[in-house]
């Protein structure tokens, strides 16, 4: 089914960097900043939770020894998850209403990160598009 904003697959960032729960927090910082990303999901065998940037900055105001910490004493868990097929509205509206700003994008194992700043990026185009329609309109309207 095609969905007029696209589906969490067209906009989701893919690979996913992944971190194992007694990662310190120094190390997960520096893989981030060297992959230039906001998150990484911590993985054991199985999903175990999401550590962000701002995860990251809490944890130094947060533990004694903020560097050496593992990333399971920040994360976020449990982790709210979306399927790439679902509708991006629906990824939004999920987003929203936990008040969070990553989604993990799973169907047999994890499949990508989707970011409201990743939702955005997908609507850019839609909404100049329909800015300069109705610009048109009003232009044209005394015609």
């Amino acid at each position: 089914m095609t969905h007029i904003l696209g589906t969490v697959s067209d906009a989701m960032s893919s690979p996913v960097i992944t971190v194992p729960p007694d990662r310190s927090l120094a190390d997960a910082a520096d893989r981030l900043l060297d992959e230039g990303v906001g998150s990484a999901v911590v993985t054991t065998e199985r999903l175990e939770g999401i550590v962000t940037k701002t995860d990251l900055l809490a944890g130094h105001t947060v533990c004694e020894t903020p560097t050496g910490e593992p990333v399971s004493r920040v994360m976020s868990s449990p982790v709210v998850t979306v399927r790439p097929d679902q509708p991006l509205s629906a990824a939004a509206r999920r987003l929203d209403e936990n008040g969070i700003k990553h989604l993990v994008v799973v169907e047999e194992g994890v499949e990508g990160v989707l970011t409201t700043t990743d939702i955005l990026n997908q609507l850019a185009p839609t909404t100049t598009k329909l800015v300069d329609q109705v610009t048109a309109g009003v232009d044209g309207a005394g015609d």
